[in-house]
Order: C-alpha cells, then sequence, then structure tokens
C-alpha cells in the first residue's frame, strides 16, 4: 500500500518479495498488489516486463486508507476492527 504515486522502487520491492515468497511455497499461486494514487506511464513496461498488469481502482475516490498490523490488509480507516481477521491495532500510511 503506497500513499503517493507507485514508484520504480515499489515495483521492485514488490517483485523481491513475490520471488522470496514463491521460494518459501513454490506449490501455491503469489501474487501481488500495489495499490497507490496513480503510476508513471514509464513504468507500465517495467510491470509489463515483470509479468504484473496495473490497474486503477481508486482513481479519483477520495478516501482513508490504514493497514491491518495483523494481516496486512486494507481497511478504511473510519473501522476500528479489521473486516478480515478482527485485529484493533492498525499501521499508519
Amino acid at each position: 500500500m503506497k500513499k503517493d504515486k507507485v514508484l520504480k522502487k515499489h515495483i521492485q520491492q514488490l517483485t523481491e518479495y513475490i520471488d522470496y515468497l514463491k521460494k518459501k511455497w513454490p506449490d501455491h499461486k503469489i501474487r501481488g498488489i500495489l495499490a497507490g494514487q496513480n503510476l508513471d506511464y514509464n513504468l507500465e513496461r517495467s510491470l509489463k516486463l515483470r509479468g504484473f498488469v496495473f490497474r486503477s481502482y481508486f482513481k479519483d475516490i477520495p478516501f482513508k486508507l490504514k493497514l491491518c498490523n495483523s494481516c496486512r490488509k486494507a481497511v478504511r480507516i473510519t473501522q476500528t476492527k479489521c473486516k478480515w481477521c478482527n485485529s484493533e491495532t492498525f499501521i499508519k500510511i
């Protein structure tokens, strides 16, 4: 989850993390999701070369999110519990 624009370093970070997970659990389907405000046009090519696709789901939707400290999934900032794991601790983004 990135607060601002998705940068090249974020794509590299995601790639390295996915590679790590694929080695750790080779029989599992692993996919990565980058959430951010937008993506530089020249980075779309970098994503495609790595087998990723960029989709803008949050374009022009003005709401704020926070990350669950336990499961790392995004929830709206107004929620007091994670709707996936019921944790009450969150990470500021």
